[in-house]
């Protein structure tokens, strides 16, 4: 996530939480009240969401093995974390979707939407795509 979307998603977490009752009664106990309310649950959302996001990423023995499409994650020759969508490949789909199937083996490969190439990655790690956009109230 970049900075600008996750200070985004903080953001609107740190809304729904804060709730203007609780900022009355924050408020209410002097001026620093709602800077303070502000300024803790801040710092406690940062680190849940940082706890979360981490926990989403698996070990690759917990992937299913079903053609789905998920985001698989490993460490570059650099040290760098890179993060990209795949599936397993079995043989059977190997079979029915390649021409030149003597060119593949069941694994895991790198995907693009733009094309059907794919590329055979070993991968350390993976996590379910994220859920689509919240559709907003249509008039």
């Amino acid at each position: 996530m970049t900075d600008a979307i996750r200070e985004k998603a903080f953001e609107a977490a740190m809304t729904a939480m804060l709730d203007p009752q609780m900022l009355r009664f924050c408020a209410a106990g002097g001026a620093d009240g709602e800077e303070f309310a502000r300024a803790f649950l801040n710092s406690k959302l940062r680190a849940a969401i940082d706890a979360y996001e981490a926990a989403m990423w698996q070990p690759m023995d917990s992937a299913r093995k079903n053609g789905r499409t998920i985001l698989l994650g490993l460490r570059n020759r650099l040290g760098n974390w890179r993060t990209f969508r795949g599936c397993w490949l079995s043989q059977t789909d190997i079979d029915d979707d390649f021409e030149e199937q003597e060119l593949f083996e069941p694994g895991w490969y790198e995907t693009a939407e733009e094309t059907e190439a794919c590329w055979p990655v070993s991968p350390t790690h993976w996590r379910p795509l994220p859920l689509p956009p919240k559709e907003e109230n249509k008039p």
